[in-house]
């Protein structure tokens, strides 16, 4: 705000006015400079503070944001608090500590206005209107822990340090929060890691992780599933489901990830341009 008030007040600026065209942009470079510094203020706390990976481009819409809406709000403020002539003469000096406070708070409401921003625009898919609980099929479960595995053996043979969570939702098009789910239900099956970078790589080499596992690995219940399956079965459906427990091994028998990764090459070797 100070860096505001000096450009609009500097005597030097003054005569560079008169100076044309050189003083035009002089002018113009440095009014705008105190709102640049502003935004890249904002962008970079978006962007380095929170403990998770921000993309540049939400950190500087959000900076932009943040920067416009503080910039507004403090000449407003500067505003209110020029015209409040009888809050001075009755408060004295605790009329400063009283601005002051309130000054405070309008900061780390933008601020917080301008994460919540940089947030839903990297994660649109937790919108309130957009957000919607969806309970996945067993069949599109276990395709979607197969298409989880593939893209992250992939990248451990082309890129070592493998994808995020928010790579692959956007890859495979599925909400981040919906697909969390499966990645979580992999992970708790060892089957896969992640580093302190949040990216994820398979646990083990491609060959010894077997298709069976991938798929056991989302039809299992974990410890968060709070205990919603019964003590026993009857021994007719029990029966059925070990027949069908067996048939979906023999169908992938000793298919490992190594060789699904080969298949997804071949195919696509034999798609046509």
């Amino acid at each position: 705000m100070t860096m505001v008030a000096s450009v609009e007040n500097a005597a030097l600026l003054e005569r560079l006015r008169n100076l044309e065209p050189i003083g035009s942009i002089v002018v113009g470079t440095a009014q705008l400079m105190p709102y640049l510094i502003v935004i890249g203020a904002f962008s970079f706390l978006y962007a380095f503070v929170p403990n998770v990976s921000v993309r540049i481009r939400s950190a500087l819409l959000g900076g932009l944001f943040a920067g416009v809406c503080w910039v507004s709000s403090g000449a407003l403020f500067a505003q209110f608090v020029a015209s409040t002539n009888t809050t001075v003469v009755i408060y004295s000096g605790f009329a400063i500590v009283i601005f002051g406070m309130i000054w405070i708070y309008v900061s780390w409401l933008v601020l917080l206005l301008g994460a919540q921003f940089t947030f839903f625009h990297q994660n649109p898919e937790y919108l309130r209107v957009r957000r919607r609980f969806t309970e996945l099929s067993n069949e599109v479960t276990e395709r979607l822990a197969m298409s989880v595995m593939l893209l992250v053996g992939k990248a451990d043979e082309n890129a070592p340090d493998g994808w995020d969570l928010s790579g692959l939702a956007a890859r495979i098009g599925i909400p981040k929060h919906t697909l969390a789910r499966t990645v979580d239900a992999l992970r708790y099956a060892h089957l896969l890691v992640e580093t302190t970078d949040e990216h994820l790589l398979p646990a083990r080499d491609l060959r010894k992780i077997a298709i069976s596992e991938i798929l056991a690995a989302v039809r299992t219940p974990t410890d968060e599933s709070g205990g919603g399956e019964p003590s026993h079965w009857n021994a007719a459906v029990e029966n059925i489901a070990e027949q069908v427990d067996a048939a979906v091994v023999a169908a992938v028998k000793s298919r490992t990830l190594a060789d699904l990764v080969d298949d997804d090459a071949v195919a696509a070797e034999a798609k046509p341009a």
